[in-house]
This record gives C-alpha cells, structure tokens and sequence, in this order.
C-alpha cells in the first residue's frame, strides 16, 4: 500500500475520532458507561436522514470536499433540526441506504458549536443501517435546533480474515 494511501486512511480516522471524542468526553467522570445506565431511557424517537455534502460543522462545502480523499468514499447523512424533551431520550436516525454502513454519529446546535446542554450517554448502532442515540437533557426544559447526523462509509466491501 502506498505510503500516500496510509496517510490519507490515518487522516480520515483522526478526522472521525476527533468529532466523537469531543461528543463522549462529556460524559467522562460519571458512575455508568455509555449507554449503560440501570434507567432505561424514557423515550425512544425515530428520524429520517437526509444525504449532505459535508457535515454541517465543517462550514463551506467547497473547501471540504477538495481536502477529502478520493479513496475514502464517505457519505454524510442529516436530520431536520429536532427537539430533545426534558430527561433522559434516545433518538434512532436512519435507515441510510443500502450501500451504506454506519461508521459513527454525531449531534449540535447550529450556530453552538462548542457545547450543548445534552449529555451524551453513548450512541451506537440500531441494526443495519441505523444509528441510536442515548441522551440526557440536564437544562430542565426542551432543547430545540438539535442537528444529528451519520458518517457512512459508501459501498464498502465486507473485510474477510
């Protein structure tokens, strides 16, 4: 493999790692793992994704789309902005399409890049092409604007040992 190829793999893994430490770093500290909280959470919501350029945070989607590798065939999936009730929720988003596998995901505030009022308990996937979110809302009141999105990698052949 070319030295060119490996780099360009290690840049898009830290480019996927970065986003999602920032999300769970949030919950560093508490008593459960993600996700694995004794209280179930009180409601679970379904939402369709829609396919964007690039994720909303990054900003111009000229300007990203030239820095992304052309190996790395990545496919950036959205909601529609959301409200996130009082307490603990979890969100499914999806499907993506057939082609699709769900790497990771992820969630903001348009325009609040740096924090949100939502706790993250832990995401992870909710069958094949589907993505859950497990969340606790600590502001006391409805959180509205809420963006989710899922990074999928595009017609990705299954790795055999």
């Amino acid at each position: 493999m070319s030295r060119k190829l490996k780099l360009m793999g290690a840049l898009g893994v830290i480019a996927l790692a970065i986003p999602v430490a920032s999300v769970l770093g949030r919950g560093a500290g508490q008593s459960s793992g993600p996700g694995q909280s004794s209280a179930k959470a009180t409601t679970v919501e379904t939402s369709a994704v829609h396919e964007v350029a690039v994720p909303s945070t990054v900003g111009p989607a000229g300007a990203a789309a030239k820095s992304r590798p052309k190996p790395l065939k990545l496919a950036y999936f959205e909601t529609p902005r959301k409200t996130v009730k009082e307490g603990r929720s979890g969100l499914v988003v999806g499907p993506v399409p057939k082609n699709c596998n769900v790497l990771n995901g992820y969630y903001f505030v348009p325009g609040n890049l740096n924090s949100t009022a939502i706790l993250s308990m832990g995401d992870s996937p909710a069958g094949l092409r589907k993505w859950a979110f497990y969340r606790d809302n600590e502001a006391g009141k409805p959180i509205t604007g809420v963006k989710y999105g899922v990074i999928c990698a595009k017609h990705a052949g299954v790795i055999s040992g």
